[in-house]
């Protein structure tokens, strides 16, 4: 056994530890009910975006499995900026941010691609001298690049022996499919 003396600092060192955890759990609770409440209050993007300069990928986990991006608040713009916090948790070591990535991508995909698809397919001679269909084809070349910026990671998990290794493939045939993503 050891002394009474290893002891008490077992002891202090666990009770720091869990002062420090409790801290941490205090920081993202905050960090959550701040977003929740933009959220509430119709302050998508500005959620998104408060989202991004936490860069708490727990917490960017926790919003993505909530179901929060089945609202249909979204928009192509909201979704572009969440797609680069969705990149982050995909190239994370832990397999259950890169599931959460994976299934919001999806959600994203099914949600935007189509219109994504059918703008980009648009020839900029049909257009004309529209400023709203140049914006909206400038927002779906950017969401489409973003897509696109998973695609290496996806197809990493897709040829590894990853559990994320068949739904990788899937959400990659997918975008292959809805956004005609090469």
């Amino acid at each position: 056994g050891g002394s009474a003396a290893d002891d008490g600092r077992l002891l202090s060192d666990l009770l720091q530890g869990g002062a420090r955890q409790s801290a941490v759990l205090a920081s993202r609770l905050a960090s959550m009910r701040m977003l929740n409440d933009m959220w509430a209050s119709g302050k998508i993007r500005e959620a998104l975006a408060q989202l991004q300069r936490l860069d708490d990928l727990a917490l960017a986990a926790d919003i993505v499995r909530s179901g929060a991006l089945k609202d249909t608040r979204l928009d192509l713009e909201c979704a572009t900026n969440l797609l680069s916090t969705l990149r982050a948790l995909l190239d994370s070591s832990f397999e259950d941010y890169q599931r959460a990535s994976v299934a919001a991508t999806s959600q994203l995909s099914h949600t935007f691609g189509p219109l994504i698809r059918s703008t980009r397919s648009v020839s900029p001679d049909q257009l004309g001298v529209n400023l709203s269909a140049e914006a909206r084809v400038k927002r779906c070349d950017a969401a489409y690049a973003q897509f696109a910026a998973l695609a290496p990671r996806l197809q990493q998990l897709a040829e590894g022996r990853s559990p994320l290794g068949r739904p990788a493939a899937d959400l990659l045939a997918q975008l292959k499919g809805q956004l005609d993503l090469r």
